[in-house]
């Protein structure tokens, strides 16, 4: 996102992780400018690079001392990027003075610099079927099977072997499997087999990869129990999956009460949950899951944040919907008609109803859309609608893909506002700080937080814009 000379730039960063904005500043050789950051914690970092990612100047030093403003002079006319950097719900603001030009577009770079769109998405293309988007990493399955995943591999949450680099272009995960689905979670992947197995990579802290252990995964491996899954989902720090039977299982971290078994306790494997129900899906969040019967009824367990409270087995939301999903503290799910409806934390925005309000009930998204699907990020959500568009709301930044709104005064999005391009999805998964999404053509586009590569556009850049994703 490109910054005006003299314009405070207000933002905030993402309730979990630590996290990282880029902008762009258009100044002049020889020109003096003063960079001033003042945020709530007293801890955001902000650096100055060039066009060739060469640091120039950073309000902290070696030490760990920090500044509240940066005096720096231009070495030369050029296009320059500010890196902020901080977490954990901290608000900051950022403003650039000085003698200089304005940027011409509202836009941030969507390349690296010296980079054309056009090099970043040459090579083959992939069509893809579906794609999720998880914590800092990205997973898609190809329409014949293949499963790709790109971004940050501390974890081996990528599942292509050694876990050494971040991924910003998107690679083949190992084995050679073919999948029907797979679920990007925080630092962990899972996914279903055409034939129905279940595997997981990445962390297995909690034992949320399902397998009897709790060590990590470079590589898929099999979820224990031999069960045959319809389908599976990779929450923050435990997993769920629906067999063919209907039979809702649930492993990983259990000290909220989030397996569902009636205990809090981690369940290193597959672990039945509670009440003999015959679920059609689940989704697993953060403390907390939820998951739809067969005839439609919303039942959840776990902690509830709002109003605080536990349950280690499934009790009835008061709601029946046709799809749910629940990535972090907040729940969001279509009805049968494709009204949407909301409920949880909403510190940004994320249910949609107007106002930041927590709801401890369903309460409906505003504006009378038609949605087919929804999906719910760390603090935004995203849906599709029955003809094809998508829509986000929740805290801005780039996540929320609009050119129709400023993110400089309108930050926070209460209400769905259309993603800008004019495409046609035919499904949209809202991650931590980013989003991705299918159209109905099956080109896989992203927007949103670019580090660590989870945008798979081959940069590390935040994207406001949205490029295909490609096999280099």
């Amino acid at each position: 996102m490109a910054i005006t000379l003299g314009e405070t730039m207000a933002s905030r960063f993402s309730i979990l992780y630590p996290d990282l904005h880029l902008y762009t500043v258009n100044l002049e050789e020889g020109a003096t400018y003063t960079f001033e950051i003042t945020d709530t914690l007293g801890r955001s970092s902000v650096s100055i690079f060039d066009a060739g990612s060469k640091a120039l100047a950073r309000n902290t030093d070696s030490d760990g001392n920090r500044a509240e403003r940066i005096v720096w002079t231009a070495p030369k006319s050029d296009t320059y990027f500010l890196q902020v950097i901080g977490a954990y719900t901290n608000s900051y603001t950022l403003t650039v003075t000085g003698r200089g030009t304005t940027p011409s577009s509202a836009q941030g770079p969507t390349t690296t610099p010296g980079t054309s769109p056009a090099s970043s998405t040459s090579g083959t293309a992939l069509k893809f079927a579906s794609v999720s988007a998880g914590g800092n990493h990205t997973c898609g399955v190809t329409t014949s099977g293949a499963a790709y995943c790109w971004g940050w591999d501390y974890n081996g949450q990528l599942g292509n072997g050694p876990a050494t680099d971040d991924q910003p272009n998107p690679v083949a995960v190992s084995g050679g499997l073919t999948f029907a689905m797979v679920s990007a979670g925080s630092g962990h992947t899972c996914g279903v087999t055409t034939a129905g197995a279940a595997y997981c990579w990445g962390t297995g802290d909690g034992g949320r990869l399902g397998n009897g252990s709790t060590d990590g995964q470079i590589t898929p491996v099999a979820v224990s129990g031999g069960l045959v899954f319809a389908s599976v989902n990779a929450g923050i720090n435990h997993s769920c999956g629906v067999t063919t039977a209907g039979a809702a299982y649930c492993w990983g971290q259990g000290f909220s009460g989030q397996i569902g078994n009636g205990a809090s306790d981690d369940r290193h494997t597959p672990t039945a949950v509670s009440g003999g129900l015959t679920f059609a899906s689940v989704s697993a969040g953060n403390n907390h899951s939820c998951g739809i019967t067969t005839s439609g009824a919303v039942n959840c367990w776990g902690e509830f944040r709002f109003p605080l409270s536990t349950s280690s087995t499934p009790v009835l939301a008061g709601i029946n919907l046709a799809s749910i999903s629940n990535y972090h503290n907040h729940t969001c799910g279509v009805e049968t008609g494709g009204a949407a409806s909301c409920w949880g934390l909403n510190w940004g925005g994320q249910l949609g109803i107007g106002t930041e309000d927590p709801q401890g009930k369903p309460v409906a998204v505003l504006g009378g859309l038609a949605f087919a699907s929804v999906s719910t990020g760390e603090t935004h959500t995203c849906g599709v609608t029955t003809s094809g568009d998508a829509y986000c709301w929740g805290l801005g930044d780039d996540r929320i893909g609009s050119d129709s709104i400023n993110q400089r005064t309108m930050p926070v999005q209460t209400r769905p506002v259309p993603v800008s391009g004019g495409l046609k999805f035919e499904s949209v998964s809202a991650g931590s700080g980013h989003t991705c999404g299918v159209t109905t053509v099956g080109v896989a586009y992203c927007w949103g937080a670019g580090n660590s590569g989870r945008l798979g556009d081959g940069l590390e850049k935040n994207s406001p814009r949205r490029w295909p994703l490609c096999r280099r």
